[in-house]
């Protein structure tokens, strides 16, 4: 049997400065760095210049691979075109071997955010051109060595991507042994500057009904941007393809059309998270947030004994936090959480975590490390504490896999995520008012993200 050379579907492409690229074999960790021509050739397999890429290439095992070409044998489905969702999918290319995808419907489990490798990103650009599925099983045999097309389109349609069809999702498919994708999460770190930010955090105003001794803002006044200036923000966020943006102040509850805002934007298909206190989530503010089309909403806790969370937040907070759970979940909002914020004055409470969780039947915790700015009155965790602090959660995961307790330790500030202040100024840290680019309305939001490329980031570090 005849062997060929094919292109590995491990390799994760990485933009780098000045138009180069890293080629990344996430399995090995090996990689190489290739100039623009050379990428180019890379993501577009040219023949004519193969011998270039693989003078290039060859130093580093893996980035390339030798195989047998498979046997292609006609399948039933050959003939089947399918076709993108109807609803609800954003997606974009960071370039021809790297597509993300997210699918930003209503649901109570976490939403599929996918980073799409070179095989994966292949099917899916064939999915968007109208090709069948014969012809994409030709493609990636004769690009990568592998029919594995089938399978990874069925996985597309159980995760809501794809439009599905019943005889296919009835079909047992081997597993496959391609890598189609990578860890989203994992790429988000890893790109020093994506195309367009996927993620934002807006500050509807910084108007607050507590004065927390750990807030990062300066003050608490702000009403944030009129309807004509609300609606700008609105219409940059459709036009730059965000994937999902979460709302928080100051006191995001305190603006009265913020069940507008949350209709506009879920009008337009990006995934809405609220982060607020819960101080003023009445049951009628938390049903019409429901009706708007809320994703998630996450109420943010400084402790976990009522002594902890009000020495922070003042008197009566705590039950007002518990209480707002209660009161999110009983009106429907699909994905009720939690976000606690860590630091020397609360450290002791954490043992208690996964309870507090099961009694409340709160199924998400996004745990953020206290940075401390301005006028905050609390001490950061140490470096030995955020060791044993990443060991608490790796037994948790073992001992309530049907919870979600996440430590933010590393930030994705001007890599993937942006935060619009309630002046409309962009800027890359919520903790940093330096890292501001500019002001939208003076300059489009794209135009914003893509100066802030070359902003150096001295205002964040990763913990």
């Amino acid at each position: 049997m005849v062997s060929s050379r094919y292109k590995n579907p491990d390799i994760l492409v990485v933009p780098l400065p000045k138009e180069n690229y890293r080629l990344l074999n996430k399995k090995t960790g090996k990689s190489v760095v290739v100039d623009k021509t050379v990428a180019g050739d890379w993501f577009n397999w040219r023949i004519d210049s193969i011998s270039e890429l693989r003078q290039t290439c060859e130093p580093v095992d893996g980035i390339l691979e030798t195989a047998a070409a498979p046997e292609m044998v006609p399948g039933a489905f050959d003939g089947f075109v399918a076709s993108v969702s109807e609803s609800g999918i954003k997606h974009y290319r960071e370039h021809p071997d790297l597509t993300a995808l997210f699918n930003t419907r209503r649901m109570a489990q976490n939403n599929p955010l996918l980073a799409l490798g070179a095989y994966g990103s292949l099917v899916w650009c064939g999915i968007e051109q109208g090709v069948s599925v014969g012809i994409l099983r030709q493609q990636a045999a004769t690009l990568f060595g592998a029919d594995e097309v089938l399978v990874f389109i069925q996985r597309l349609m159980r995760l809501g991507f794809v439009e599905p069809l019943q005889s296919l999702l009835d079909l047992e498919l081997p597993p496959g042994n391609v890598i189609k994708e990578f860890p989203a999460s994992e790429v988000q770190f890893t790109l020093p500057h994506t195309r367009i930010p996927w993620y934002c955090l807006w500050e509807v105003c910084t108007e607050c009904d507590l004065d927390c001794r750990i807030c990062y803002l300066p003050e608490h006044l702000t009403l944030g941007p009129n309807v004509t200036d609300r609606d700008r923000v609105i219409d940059e966020l459709k036009q730059s393809g965000i994937f999902y943006v979460s709302l928080l102040g100051g006191e995001a509850l305190l603006r009265p059309d913020l069940e507008e805002i949350v209709s506009l934007l879920r009008q337009a298909d990006i995934f809405v998270k609220l982060i607020t206190n819960g101080n003023s989530l009445t049951r009628e503010r938390a049903s019409t947030l429901d009706r708007a089309g809320l994703n998630q909403i996450e109420i943010s806790f400084d402790g976990l004994s009522e002594t902890v969370h009000d020495w922070s937040r003042g008197t009566g907070a705590f039950k007002s936090a518990e209480r707002a759970l209660l009161t999110a979940q009983e009106c429907g909002i699909p994905r009720c959480g939690m976000v606690l914020t860590l630091h020397q004055g609360n450290l002791d409470d954490l043992v208690n975590l996964p309870e507090f969780m099961c009694r409340r039947n709160v199924r998400e915790c996004y745990i953020s490390l206290y940075r401390k700015t301005g006028a905050s009155k609390a001490e950061p965790l140490s470096v030995t504490q955020i060791s044993g602090v990443h060991q608490r959660l790796a037994q948790w995961r073992e001992q309530h896999p049907d919870k979600i307790i996440t430590l933010l330790n590393a930030c994705t500030c001007g890599k993937s995520s942006a935060v619009i202040g309630a002046d409309l100024s962009l800027r890359a840290c919520p903790f940093s008012e330096s890292s501001s680019v500019g002001t939208i309305g003076e300059q489009s939001l794209a135009e914003l993200w893509e100066s802030m490329e070359s902003l150096p980031p001295v205002w964040c570090r990763n913990m």
